[in-house]
């Protein structure tokens, strides 16, 4: 389980027949246990998600909140998909 205060990231690949490719539009939506939606988005032309390299994206974020997160990847341009999933973050005992 993933603690309040911890650094998580969230993190995609973009592949095709097992190459990696850059997609012309990535978005990262995130819900923390507020409610209130976070988007982080890689586009050709400005960013707030981080290109480590060819189609391999990522984001940092700090876990401020205890509860259920919830994130959704979308990709689409010359790839497309979707994932999404949840996690737990704890409360801290001190």
């Amino acid at each position: 389980m993933t603690d309040k205060g911890d650094l998580v990231r969230f993190s995609t690949n973009v592949s095709i027949s097992g190459s990696f490719v850059d997609p012309q539009y990535v978005l990262l939506k995130v819900r923390p246990p507020d409610g209130v939606f976070e988007y982080y988005f890689y586009t050709p032309t400005g960013s707030s998600l981080i290109r480590e390299f060819s189609g391999r994206y990522y984001k940092d974020i700090f876990m401020d909140q205890s509860g259920q997160w919830r994130w959704y990847w979308n990709v689409s341009g010359s790839a497309f998909g979707a994932s999404e999933g949840y996690f737990l973050v704890d409360t801290s005992a001190f």
